[in-house]
């Protein structure tokens, strides 16, 4: 007797179709499966998506490009032996299924819903973490700014009283050095 295994195809579809004509053919893939021996465990939404990148296929006589398509997904139970003829009727049909990617899995999810709801946790954390160090960063460069304006104040202040002690000898230095500068004025200038 042959253990079945699970797997999961996942599909683009011609994007040329309307949505009702692309929904019949994932029908028809469905046929496909259980025509080969397999049961349907679940499925996804057969939703219009654009592609990543424009992929060329041949259909019929020539290259088709696209850059948008259905997708959709099956998971299944069949025996390995059989996943070749399930490949063999997709394959003969390219004109609606252009690429499809069979993967064997697992008949149960909740570990990738976990992982993704860690990942989502993981995301919510570092938003958090972003938002409490941007909050210190600003109460850090506040506290600097008081601090340099205190700096700035004293060292106004203490100025303002060297200039006060000073004051005297400054107006005396100033009047000299203004003497001096007018007699060499005159001198260059033939004056004394």
């Amino acid at each position: 007797m042959n253990k079945n295994s699970i797997y999961e195809v996942g599909f683009l579809l011609n994007p040329e179709m309307s949505q009702q004509e692309a929904d019949e053919k994932v029908l028809e893939i469905e046929k496909f499966l259980t025509e080969s021996g397999a049961s349907v465990i679940s499925k996804g939404e057969n939703v219009f998506i654009d592609l990543a990148y424009q992929i060329i296929t041949k259909i019929g006589p020539k290259n088709e490009r696209f850059d948008k398509a259905y997708f959709s997904w099956i998971k299944f139970n069949l025996s390995p032996e059989k996943i070749s003829d399930f490949k063999k009727k997709v394959e003969e049909n390219k004109d609606f299924v252009f690429r499809f990617l069979i993967t064997k899995t697992k008949e149960d999810d909740s570990l990738t819903d976990f992982s993704v709801l860690d990942i989502e946790e993981e995301e919510a954390e570092k938003k958090e973490d972003k938002k409490l160090t941007e909050n210190i960063d600003k109460n850090i460069k506040e506290v600097e700014k008081e601090d340099s304006e205190k700096k700035v104040e004293e060292n106004s202040e203490n100025e303002e009283k060297t200039d006060d002690n000073q004051e005297p000898k400054e107006v005396e230095e100033n009047s000299e050095n203004e003497e001096k500068t007018e007699e060499k004025k005159g001198k260059m200038f033939g004056l004394f």
